[in-house]
């Protein structure tokens, strides 16, 4: 019976610790919010916060892959350089005409292809997981410096260009708004050139 209850005493402490201690994050996070809030009025507003999530979604998504590897007691140096040369080489099928939709599935191949690499010298060689990703962050990184010449990728379809596009059409609304309104914010000055970036049109 004193086993018992010492357990159950031990218990809601550790299960108090172990919150606390995961809260950090979350009470950064809302520091940041209350900060931010109080330095610009628009922060708050849901066009910046759609654009905050947009800019934030490629390392949230990264994000996600890595929380399984840290829950592992791994560690993953490699997943920025993955990522980079997935795109580049997703980027040059499209340009060389391969479908939209093929040319995505063929760059999720490449990143997986990347993480069973790493993941085989891990698991089956049993090396360490800094020393595998670290290896391959040079590795990736080169093959995508090497690929490109250290320049961009043009030509990329109007298709997957749309595809992009069509997450800004909130941001292109308020901008016609704001155009609406751009006597009473520019002032009534008709002539003003920083109206048109309001209204989506670059003025001369």
């Amino acid at each position: 019976m004193m086993t018992q209850a010492g357990k159950n005493s031990v218990l809601p402490s550790s299960l108090i610790k172990f919150n606390v201690r995961d809260a950090g994050t979350l009470i950064g996070l809302l520091i940041i919010i209350v900060t931010f809030s109080f330095l610009s009025p628009v922060f708050l507003t849901l066009p910046n916060l759609l654009n905050v999530l947009q800019q934030s979604s490629i390392n949230a998504l990264i994000a996600l892959g890595m929380t399984l590897v840290i829950i592992s007691g791994g560690i993953d140096l490699s997943v920025g350089p993955t990522a980079a040369m997935s795109a580049v080489f997703g980027a040059a099928l499209m340009v060389a005409g391969i479908p939209v939709p093929l040319a995505v599935v063929l760059t999720l191949c490449v990143g997986a292809a990347c993480g069973l690499f790493s993941g085989t010298l891990i698991a089956w060689a049993g090396l360490q997981p800094f020393i595998v990703t670290l290896g391959g962050l040079s590795l990736f990184r080169a093959i995508a410096l090497i690929f490109t010449g250290g320049n961009p990728v043009f030509g990329i379809p109007a298709t997957f260009r749309d595809i992009i596009n069509s997450f800004m059409v909130w941001r292109a609304h308020a901008d016609c708004y704001c155009g609406d309104r751009g006597a009473d914010i520019m002032d009534g000055d008709e002539q003003n050139p920083a109206r048109g970036i309001y209204s989506g049109d670059w003025r001369q």
